[in-house]
């Protein structure tokens, strides 16, 4: 018992997962788009596995940029005496299977935990 719950904990720390809710649109008509971020230590890198948008596209990636500078900064705060630093780690877009245009929007969320989780 004591193996299971240590190895999950050692799975977990190599990689973590963030699932992030963008919002598209206007403030007047709006919708969300769920995509993921993958903190990956074993490529100390970050990752970005999204469903509907491509490594092109800049509202993504500045989005996505934001959040990982977020998660840098809280890093840093809560474990500045570790020896493993993610500072210094990258983003990076990792090509996913991509959703089917009539489900897009809808079923994102879905999507993402299907394909995306480890």
């Amino acid at each position: 018992m004591h193996a299971i719950v240590l190895l999950s904990f050692v799975f977990c720390f190599l990689q973590l997962s963030f699932p992030v809710l963008q919002e598209l649109g206007t403030k007047k008509c709006s919708m969300g788009h769920w995509y993921m971020i993958s903190l990956n230590m074993p490529v100390k890198g970050f990752e970005i596995l999204d469903s509907l948008h491509g490594p092109t596209n800049l509202d993504m990636i500045e989005h996505a940029n934001q959040l990982v500078d977020a998660i840098k900064t809280m890093y840093r705060v809560n474990y500045s005496d570790s020896r493993r630093q993610i500072d210094d780690f990258e983003l990076e877009y990792v090509p996913v299977p991509k959703q089917e245009t009539g489900s897009v929007l809808l079923f994102c969320n879905l999507f993402s935990i299907c394909h995306f989780s480890p």
